[in-house]
């Protein structure tokens, strides 16, 4: 995991940048509008990172399930977070985990630009492959025009 001197803005980690509430507020926010599609559903929050903002969500879905590709960041993550709805998996956006159309509502924030286009294409299939016919995808990626990114 990075430390707070080696941050690249790549990997939120809460408790390190408590006065720097802007970062904190961007990363938040994009998890606080996905609990408004969540409530009472099976959700996948892919590149959960440490596992803040699935923790988060796992307060309002039926069942949650953070994968990143980092098993050091996984195992922190399990260690950190303890809900009976909640299970964090290592996996990478091509190579998600979990069964097939067995998820309601997937989430992925700030990843999609960290991937090459065949990958990116990987990644989207797997939604594909893994969402509920009914199911709903979450994605943002930083504007860089803005400084940020969007929900």
């Amino acid at each position: 995991m990075e430390k707070n001197s080696d941050f690249t803005g790549e990997r939120y980690v809460p408790e390190l940048f408590k006065k720097q509430e802007n970062i904190a507020q961007m990363h938040q926010e994009r998890y606080k509008f996905a609990a408004k599609y969540v409530s009472g559903m099976s959700v996948l929050d892919v590149a959960c990172g440490e596992g803040y903002g699935s923790d988060m969500l796992s307060r309002e879905a039926r069942n949650l399930v953070g994968v990143d590709i980092d098993e050091i960041t996984i195992n922190s993550a399990k260690d950190k977070y303890k809900r009976d709805n909640l299970k964090f998996l290592v996996g990478g956006v091509s190579n998600i985990p979990v069964k097939n159309l067995s998820i309601d509502v997937v989430v992925s924030f700030e990843t999609i630009e960290h991937v090459r286009l065949k990958e990116q294409i990987a990644f989207l299939e797997e939604v594909s492959r893994i969402l509920r016919k009914d199911g709903i995808f979450i994605v943002s990626t930083p504007d860089k025009d803005v400084g940020g990114g969007g929900a």
